[in-house]
Order: structure tokens, then sequence, then C-alpha cells
């Protein structure tokens, strides 16, 4: 159902090529944050992993022409499309044609006949449904973890003992790299509906609203900076993007909810990037 929607009703499937755009953008500067920060050793035959993968593997592609010869995307749904994957593929290879730097131009010269030519093809591999909270992986298993627009769709919880299985994921002084969409995504398909409009609503109210197709947390900025820390990260970079002075004027003029209690700037926030390291404190390693 949630593919029909997407792909007949939204028409959000194949992406668009902005979006398609923006998601080469979005998997560069993650692969350049795994540069930057990561200890040196991992640097030479890292193995990526990434969770909340999606339809079209667009990240892990770029990742693969990038020279990652070994990555691990799950989802807590069987979403990926073969068509999708090589629809992406065809994209991504008119784009390595025209690309400068370290890409590997032939990296994404095949289509897929089947998912089982992920691995073989691209070095992917590729696990759903996979349950976030418990993979059952061994300890230290990644040079990097990265995810894209998933972490507001994860109920708080949950999301507290995902980041701690993230932190046991990776190996020592490894970092992961979550790029946070904190806003009301009904906004993406209503123009009538402003990126604050469920900050009005009780939890109550917004259990009616909240999708399960579609299912979105409201946790603001400050949240997610202590579930990290919490969950034993050491936090690198935290990219915020503050409000306008429009976006501020319609803050302003919501009757915002008394559940939410943090400042209107922090409200505010319209994306979130968090690069955090692994911390390796004794109170945190349990044997893990």
């Amino acid at each position: 159902m949630n593919f029909a929607l997407r792909r007949y009703v939204s028409r959000t499937l194949p992406v668009s090529s902005d979006t398609f755009n923006d998601m080469l953008f979005i998997s560069e500067k993650h692969y350049g944050f795994f540069l930057r920060h990561s200890p040196a050793e991992s640097l030479l035959n890292p193995v990526f992993f990434e969770f909340g993968a999606g339809w079209d593997l667009i990240s892990q592609l770029y990742f693969h022409a990038r020279g990652i010869k070994k990555q691990c995307a799950v989802d807590i749904k069987p979403h990926a499309k073969i068509a999708l994957i090589n629809d992406a593929i065809e994209r991504l290879h008119r784009h390595t044609q025209k690309a400068d730097g370290h890409i590997d131009k032939k990296a994404t010269s095949h289509a897929l006949a089947s998912m089982a030519e992920l691995n073989a093809l691209f070095g992917i591999n590729y696990l759903a449904p996979c349950d976030m909270r418990k993979t059952n992986f061994p300890s230290a298993s990644f040079d990097f973890i990265s995810s894209t627009a998933t972490l507001e769709h994860i109920p708080a919880k949950d999301l507290a003992l995902i980041l701690a299985e993230c932190r046991r994921l990776l190996k020592p002084d490894c970092i992961i790299s979550c790029l946070i969409d904190p806003k009301d995504h009904f906004a993406y398909c209503d123009r009538h509906v402003s990126t604050y409009n469920f900050l009005k609503f009780s939890d109550r109210q917004w259990a009616f609203f909240n999708s399960s197709l579609h299912f979105q947390n409201r946790l603001r900025y400050p949240d997610y900076v202590n579930m990290f820390q919490n969950a034993g990260f050491e936090i690198l970079v935290c990219e915020a993007e503050q409000p306008t002075d429009s976006d501020m004027a319609g803050l302003k003029s919501l009757r915002i909810n008394n559940k939410f209690s943090d400042s209107l700037e922090d409200l505010g926030v319209k994306t979130i990037w968090v690069v955090a390291r692994k911390k390796q404190l004794s109170s945190f390693e349990g044997g893990a």
C-alpha cells in the first residue's frame, strides 16, 4: 500500500531529479564525515552500515562508487524494489561519467536482474525486515553507520534502544552520521499545512492523525542531542538548520501544545545533522 501510494498517488517514486541530486549531496556529506572523523585503521577496508535504507538504495550505490566494497543496508520492512534500484543505478551511472574526483566510473555499469545480485555486483548485503533494536550482528562489526531522514519516524522508546544498538555495532572510536528531518511531513504533500503544524496537538490528539505508514515522533532538537549522549556517544558535529524570520513568525502565531516546553528557536530547527563517536566509557561497556 505504501509503495502504491508513493508510486501512483503522490508520485514520489521514482524520486525526482532534484531529490536524486539531494541524495547524492547527502551521501557525499556522510562519506566526507567518515573520512574526516574515522580512525586511520577504518579507512583501509571499511564496512558500512545503514538503517532505513529506503526504496532505491541511492546512498549505498554511491558509497560503492566511492570505493566502499562491503556494506550492510537494513530496513524495518522490505521496501527496496529492483525497478527503483535499477533506475538509481542508471542515473548514478550518468552522474559518474561527468563527475570529477575519486569516483569509480564503472561501478554502476550493471543493472540488477534480481535482489540476490546486490551483494555480488555492489557489495551490498540488504536485510529486511530487520529489527534495529536487536540486530544480532556481532559487536564491533562496522566502521561507519549512517541514516538519512529515518530517526524522526521512530518512537522515542525504540530510538533509545536503536542508538544503543548502533553503539554496540560500531568498532572502537568509529562514528555514526545521521541526518534528521524534524518537520511535520504532512507539509510536503499539503501546502496548507505548515512544517510546525503538528506541534499544536497533544499526544492523544496526534495519535489520531499519526499514520503507521509514515509515523512521526515529533522529537525536537534538544531531544535528539540528549538521546545520542545518553546512548554513550560523543557528539562531534551538530548542525542545526535554524528557522527563518518567517518560520519564527509562523511559530509565534501557532497555539503550541504545552507538551513542548523548548524555546521557539529549538522548536523551529528545520534539519539536524548529528555526527557522533562511540565513547569508550566503562559505564557504557557492559561487555558490549
